[in-house]
């Protein structure tokens, strides 16, 4: 009797919780009511939590009451982007119930929670089957809908004898949806297509309503773009037929108030029906229903608005698509264009200019009479529409024409903001390394350029400009005279922000570089001249950075180093004049020495470090050294940079002409990856995401570039006086850093501070400049100049041997690690650092790897830091380097291991490899 007591008391209990869980289920209404009303993100979250947890409690007790409103719930969460991962099982209780209101909360449900990929979907095939079966069109539809919207190939195949049933009723509605899902089936399962094929004439025939005939041409779309061969030719040309019968009663005698749009009759079908038109057309002759339906559609242009220029539109991309199409269709669709780039509509506008762009193979000359509107495009005040202009005239250029858009182009650069000048230098540059054949033409523009832009030219185009120089001796003093008659004949303003210090380090490195011989060869201009052209700028640039971090936050930062790189620029190029000086030698040391001596205590650190040793390198004693140290630059692979050049702006323009268009999930990430950020790599080594640490290269915004010392970067990492002992000793060895300097990249040292003896790697981070490490002795004990103050030489680590093994070989592509384990200071310690390098291989001698991305997941104990690649991508043939250091906390008990992913495009088809290393011993 008490047992059965405590069982009545114990259900009663769970009544009334249940009662009281019930009677406290909101309806969706007044949920979002309570969302909206929320302040913060924690009372959003909390309200969200205490809703799931109400949910997810009736779920588990098999509530029926209230599961439609629960799932409503859920889809509303889902929609604000919180994990309804447990309510997908009701939705599918709801989409098997015989209610109407259930099925339509279900199958919404389906749609929204599920996608075509989760396995649980295949529990729904059944119900499915059941629904397409029953009379009411409503709920046929409801079924329909899910299969057009989440369904997978397996269910498709499963379900079409029901689809092609469907097709052939006599309500329009059902027919409609049975051939959305037909064109779903056709491109999921393409050995399908025949039976579909077979039904499209019907559907195009009359006594269907627009909606059928829309969908049939979709139908048709995919039809032919999966599987062309199931159509015939009796079947493509009844399609032809009905299509040009349809589109001229759709543009001429339909007046349906239902689907038209400002007076255009219905113009989503016309849209579709040219759009199948052209698909077949790829197939089959359609010449005549082309012109016939052209001339349809003639009287559209007659008054240009959104929705008549949309149908135009896809009339003009017929013409250009279509092989059949004649020189009166290609000079109609120009006119076309031509009425919608003078409509006062932006995205009309736009549209017409980027279509245009796609005509200049077909009728360059043509084209080419719209400049005049294409130029008045550059002065607009939208800038998606100066772009559009801008890359139109970069497309439409030729060789007589390219000097006038180099001039428009150089106009629009001076009016444009600095956010969108970086893009505008490089069209720039593409039309000056395509078209221009004459080396001098090059450099004024590039300096004109420079001059205009200053900061945001690029380094690998200040790059490109050095590397013309170096490879044209008329260039060279053509200019060092235009350059030096600016320094000369302009003060340098009085206002930071109005000072152009890359444009300024760039002329005094010139002027050092070829300054000397310039001066041999004029009888106006001497080495003294140079020396104090360059001087006066030195002095003007000698104390602003304090001045920098008061008027500027981030700009002046920014502008920090370009200040900094000035002033060893100027140094250095004094220095270059000083030695290679023949007729005024004495008179030019004297000055040299005068302008150093006002830098040996500069309170910037490599600043007063070049002066220092500039004046060292001044006295007789070190005229040997002095002579070896400064050399000429040798000359520069200019070819390969512009066509790099070329390559970058030509890729970037098909991109924009909407060519080899992938979708975003092949979409390559050049951006280093945060810890929040692990999907990609999670649970690779069977920990959680709390233990991984992921790193990626961040390829194009923190990778090393061509000019690091150019801009002063590496600078306090090396000695110039350590070279002193090597070259004084013999012949030999001042062969050896000769023959180093063959495999460094001359741009690498433009300013000749870091030669070949004293270059760093191009991987290495730029320290700052209060926590750079004191130079070093060199393996032969070479003097340090801070020997000179006392400072003691800091020891290098040992380094123990190598380990090598190839990690990765497929797609055409070949990784070999090689890993050097540094030895801790502290023989006890069980930290161990690891510093590898993965040497990516192209193996590929026709196609280059446009751009790759090196993910490395490592297990908690161990630390990663991956540093930037060596370049964004790899030439045919080739090679790139990305260094990463692994710091084992656990080196005595666990081994060192990583998993890595490789993801690049190729001719921009996506690949993805991975792969895992475990137990390097080295």
């Amino acid at each position: 009797m008490e047992k059965e007591a405590r069982k009545l008391y114990k259900k009663t209990r769970e009544v009334v919780s249940k009662a009281k869980r019930t009677y406290v289920c909101k309806p969706l209404k007044d949920v979002i009511k309570e969302y909206r009303e929320c302040k913060t993100i924690e009372e959003e979250r909390a309200l969200v939590k205490k809703e799931c947890a109400h949910i997810r409690d009736l779920f588990r007790e098999g509530d029926t009451a209230f599961r439609r409103r629960n799932v409503q719930k859920l889809v509303f969460f889902h929609m604000n982007g919180y994990p309804t991962d447990f309510g997908q099982i009701e939705c599918l209780k709801l989409a098997a119930s015989h209610k109407f209101s259930d099925k339509r909360v279900g199958y919404l449900g389906l749609t929204i929670l599920l996608d075509e990929n989760t396995e649980i979907l295949m529990l729904i095939t059944n119900a499915l089957k059941m629904d397409l079966n029953e009379k009411d069109p409503a709920i046929v539809g409801l079924a329909l809908s899910v299969l057009g919207d989440v369904s997978s190939a397996e269910m498709l195949r499963d379900l079409e004898p029901d689809i092609a049933l469907l097709m052939d009723q006599s309500n329009d509605y059902i027919v409609k949806k049975s051939t959305l899902v037909a064109s779903r089936i056709v491109r999921k399962v393409p050995d399908l297509s025949d039976v579909f094929a077979a039904k499209i004439p019907s559907l195009l025939a009359s006594g269907h309503t627009p909606s059928v005939y829309h969908s049939a041409c979709l139908l048709l779309i995919s039809v032919c773009e999966t599987d062309a061969s199931v159509m015939t030719p009796e079947s493509f040309q009844s399609c032809v037929d009905l299509l040009c019968q349809m589109l001229i009663h759709t543009c001429e005698k339909s007046h349906n108030h239902e689907v038209d749009v400002g007076k255009i009759p219905n113009p989503f079908l016309q849209i579709a029906g040219i759009h199948a038109l052209r698909v077949v057309g790829q197939h089959y002759s359609t010449e005549s229903a082309l012109s016939a339906v052209l001339q349809a559609a003639k009287h559209l242009s007659d008054e240009i608005s959104v929705v008549s220029a949309s149908v135009l539109m896809e009339c003009v991309k017929t013409i250009r698509e279509l092989p059949c199409a004649s020189a009166q269709d290609i000079r109609f669709a120009l006119e076309i264009l031509e009425k919608c780039m003078n409509h006062k509509d932006n995205t009309i506008k736009y549209a017409a200019l980027q279509e245009l762009r796609l005509f200049v193979p077909l009728d360059p000359s043509g084209v080419e009479k719209h400049r005049e509107i294409i130029l008045e495009c550059l002065h607009h005040n939208d800038v998606s529409i100066r772009t559009r202009g801008m890359d139109l005239l970069c497309s439409m250029a030729t060789s007589d024409s390219v000097a006038r858009y180099i001039d428009e182009l150089v106009s629009y650069l001076i009016r444009s903001g600095s956010e969108h000048q970086q893009k505008i230098v490089l069209r720039i540059c593409y039309l000056v390394e395509k078209y221009l054949s004459s080396m001098e033409s090059r450099m004024r523009v590039y300096i004109r350029v420079l001059c205009e832009a200053d900061v945001q030219v690029p380094e690998r185009v200040l790059a490109n400009f050095l590397a013309l120089l170096s490879n044209s001796s008329a260039c060279q003093k053509l200019a060092v005279q235009t350059l030096f008659e600016y320094l000369s004949s302009n003060a340098p303003p009085e206002r930071i922000h109005l000072r152009k210090p890359r444009f300024v380090r760039t002329s005094i490195y010139v002027i050092g570089e070829y300054g000397a011989d310039y001066a041999a060869s004029s009888s106006s201009v001497g080495c003294v001249e140079l020396i104090q052209s360059i001087n006066k700028y030195l002095q003007t640039y000698r104390n602003d950075d304090s001045l920098i971090n008061e008027q500027f936050s981030e700009s002046g930062k920014l502008k920090l180093s370009e200040y900094v790189s000035v002033r060893l620029a100027a140094l250095l190029s004094i220095m270059k004049i000083v030695s290679r000086s023949s007729g005024e030698q004495q008179q030019s040391l004297l000055l040299a020495r005068e302008i150093f001596g006002q830098f040996r205590n500069h309170a910037e650190l490599e600043t007063q470090q070049r002066a220092c040793e500039f004046i060292v390198l001044l006295a007789s004693d070190w005229s040997t050294v002095r002579k070896h140290v400064l050399e000429s630059m040798p000359r520069l692979d200019y070819e390969t940079r512009r066509h790099k050049i070329i390559q970058e702006v030509q890729l970037d323009l098909d991109r924009g002409n909407g060519k080899n268009r992938k979708s975003s999930a092949s979409v390559l990430s050049s951006h280093a990856v945060t810890i929040g950020n692990t999907g990609l790599l999670l649970s690779l080594l069977d920990d959680d995401e709390d233990d991984v640490a992921v790193g990626q290269s961040a390829q194009q915004q923190h990778a090393p570039q061509l000019m690091d010392s150019f801009s002063g970067k590496n600078d306090a990492n090396f000695d110039l006086l350590t070279l002193g002992d090597s070259l004084n000793e013999s012949e030999q060895n001042r062969a050896e850093p000769k023959q180093a300097m063959k495999s460094v990249d001359p741009l690498d040292d433009l300013l000749g501070t870091s030669s070949n003896l004293l270059a760093l790697p191009p991987n290495a981070e730029s320290a700052s400049y209060s926590s750079r490490p004191k130079p070093q002795h060199d393996a032969a004990g070479a003097l340090d100049l801070l020997d000179l103050f006392g400072a003691p030489a800091q020891p290098q680590s040992p380094v123990s041997e190598a380990y090598s093994a190839q990690i990765l070989n497929e797609n055409q592509v070949q990784i070999l690690l090689t890993a050097k384990r540094q030895n801790e200071t502290n023989s006890e310690s069980s930290t161990q650092t690891l510093e590898c390098t993965a040497t990516l291989s192209n193996l590929n001698f026709n196609q280059s790897i446009n751009r790759f991305v090196l993910q490395v997941s490592v297990p908690r104990y161990i630390k990663l830091q991956l540093y930037s690649a060596s370049s964004s991508g790899i030439a045919m043939g080739s090679t790139a380097h990305q260094k990463f250091t692994l710091t084992n906390t656990l080196s005595n008990e666990k081994p060192f291991q990583f998993r890595f992913r490789l993801e690049f495009e190729r001719n921009n088809e996506p690949f993805k490899s991975e792969g895992f290393v475990k137990d390097i011993k080295c």
